[in-house]
This record gives C-alpha cells, sequence and structure tokens, in this order.
C-alpha cells in the first residue's frame, strides 16, 4: 500500500507494482502525483500508469474544469467517503473509445483524484478501500 501520514491517505495496490512520486508529498505544497505501473518502468514515461493520485489544493470544480471532455459525472460514495466519478477518454484524439475514470473528493481546502481505465479491478478495489485520516 502507498501511505503518506501527511496527505491523510492510505492506497492499496497489487503486490510487485511499481510507484513513482513527484511533488513534495506534504498538504502544504500545491501537488502530490503517485503514478502504479504493473511493471518497473525503464525510463519516467515509457511504461503507461495503470493507476494514479494526485493531491491538489483548491476545489473539486476547479479540478474537474481541468478536463477537456467528461462523458458522465455521477455521485458516488465509496470507502465512506463522497466521490464524484467522472468517465472521460484516454486520450480524446488518438483513442477516443479508451474510457477512464477519475474518483475525485474535497478533503478541506485539498482535492483528492484517484484515476484508472475504466473497469479497472485495481482501480476499483483501490476507491473501495483507500483509507482518508483527513
Amino acid at each position: 500500500e502507498y501511505r503518506s501520514d501527511d496527505l491523510g491517505i492510505t492506497i492499496p495496490y497489487p503486490e510487485g507494482w511499481y510507484v513513482s512520486e513527484s511533488g513534495s508529498g506534504n498538504q502544504e505544497s500545491g501537488e502530490t502525483i503517485v503514478d502504479f505501473y504493473e511493471h518497473e518502468p525503464p525510463a519516467m514515461g515509457d511504461a503507461p500508469t495503470k493507476m494514479s493520485y494526485r493531491f491538489r489544493r483548491g476545489s473539486v470544480e476547479q479540478v474537474l474544469g481541468e478536463f477537456l471532455a467528461i462523458n458522465d459525472r455521477q455521485s458516488v460514495n465509496r470507502s465512506g467517503v463522497s466521490m464524484i466519478r467522472v468517465t472521460y477518454p484516454y486520450d480524446e484524439a488518438a483513442a477516443p473509445d479508451v474510457l477512464m475514470y477519475a474518483y475525485v473528493w474535497q478533503s478541506g481546502e485539498s482535492v483528492h483524484l484517484l484515476t484508472g481505465p475504466a473497469g479497472s479491478a485495481v482501480l476499483e478495489y483501490a476507491v473501495d478501500n483507500v483509507e482518508v485520516t483527513r
């Protein structure tokens, strides 16, 4: 599991996966990005992420405003947290039929996003078992 006491979050992921974190990893900074890979990427950006977590300062609406094309928006309650799930194309120009999910929720002045391919068992397990302490 990925755990950040500073961000107040624990995210489960499959054994043997690789994790790459960028940003400062605390609530005082503006952003933290954690990418989860099924295989070790030979160089950053060479292997597709299977799941990503983003921590941002701001509001859910600000973050959702950054998505270029939202196909669907739905309120859900997962892991005891009220979230918004949006469906969007992975790449609107190259692969508009490959859909992604983003689970987005507010915690104080912070926004959390957990994203991955639509229908991904790993993403759904992570969202169902994410622990949010702040």
